[in-house]
C-alpha cells in the first residue's frame, strides 16, 4: 500500500491535489493544482494558505500550508468528516490513524502525540488558544 505521507522526506501526496514537499513554492503549487481557500499574510515572513478539503490518511482533510519567504514548511491539518466533535476526540482520531499509518511513536503524553525522522516531526496535539486538535507535519 502507498503511503500518503512519505516517511523518507516528509512530502505529502494529496488524493486529487499537487505532492507537498519541502521549500515547494506556492506558484510551483498552484501549477500542479492546488485550490487555494484563503490567504493569509502574517507580516512576518511567513504566509499561511488554507486549502480542502483532500482525502489523507483515509478522511477528508483540511488543510494549512505555512510558508516561510514563498517557501512550504509545515502542513497543518485536521480531518472534517469523522464524526468526532470535541477537541479530545479528534485528537484521539488523529493520533488513531498516525499509530495505524507509523507505528508507536517516540514521544507521546497528555498533550501531544510526535513521530521523529530525520527530515522533520508529525505532532498531533491540541492547542488550548487555538482551541483545536491537529496533525502539524513540520520539516526541519
Amino acid at each position: 500500500m502507498a503511503h500518503e505521507i512519505d516517511i523518507h522526506d516528509g512530502s505529502v501526496r494529496l488524493n486529487g491535489g499537487p505532492l507537498l514537499s519541502r521549500d515547494a513554492r506556492v506558484q510551483q503549487l498552484r501549477a500542479m493544482g492546488l485550490s487555494i481557500n484563503q490567504v493569509f499574510e502574517m507580516q512576518t515572513g511567513w504566509r499561511f494558505l488554507t486549502s480542502g478539503p483532500y482525502t489523507l490518511l483515509g478522511k477528508s482533510a483540511n488543510l494549512a500550508l505555512a510558508f516561510f519567504n514563498d517557501e512550504l514548511k509545515r502542513v497543518h491539518f485536521a480531518m472534517s468528516d469523522s464524526g468526532a466533535t470535541t477537541p479530545d476526540q479528534i485528537r484521539h482520531l488523529h493520533d488513531t490513524l498516525l499509530l495505524t499509518e507509523f507505528g508507536a511513536p517516540q514521544v507521546q503524553d497528555s498533550r501531544k502525540t510526535m513521530y521523529v525522522f530525520p527530515w522533520g516531526t508529525i505532532v498531533s496535539a491540541f492547542d488550548p488558544r487555538g482551541g483545536q486538535s491537529e496533525i502539524v507535519l513540520t520539516w526541519q
